[in-house]
């Protein structure tokens, strides 16, 4: 009875923490043509960036992965940015291109932002 009890507390507290967990609500995105740069701006509203944060970064061009970034901590309580800076001679990103970005939180979830290379 009492390893049930226990099982059932510690369901509860997963049960807890998933409730206070959430993905990232929106990646804000700008990409200079001419210098080939990315800034990501992932938000995410944390009240402790050291345990609750944005942990990783992708972004992928027309579905196919080409730079991620990883952290072990979010530096400001609303946010994570990520900048990428792509190598002509390594990446294709030619005009009407899909640019993808994917922000995962360390908790739970994810957010997945996708702007056309149209300019």
């Amino acid at each position: 009875m009492i390893k049930k009890g226990v099982f059932i507390l510690a369901i509860l507290g997963l049960s807890a923490s998933s409730l206070l967990a959430h993905p990232p609500k929106n990646n804000e995105m700008t990409f200079n043509r001419g210098t080939l740069t990315l800034s990501v701006k992932a938000l995410h509203a944390v009240s402790d960036p050291a345990k609750h944060y944005v942990k990783s970064i992708r972004v992928l061009v027309n579905g196919q992965t080409i730079a991620a970034k990883t952290f072990d901590r979010q530096l400001d309580p609303g946010f994570q940015e990520g900048e990428f800076k792509f190598d002509p001679a390594a990446v294709s990103l030619p005009q009407g291109a899909e640019l993808t970005v994917i922000s995962e939180c360390s908790v739970y979830g994810k957010k997945k932002t996708t702007i056309s290379l149209d300019s």
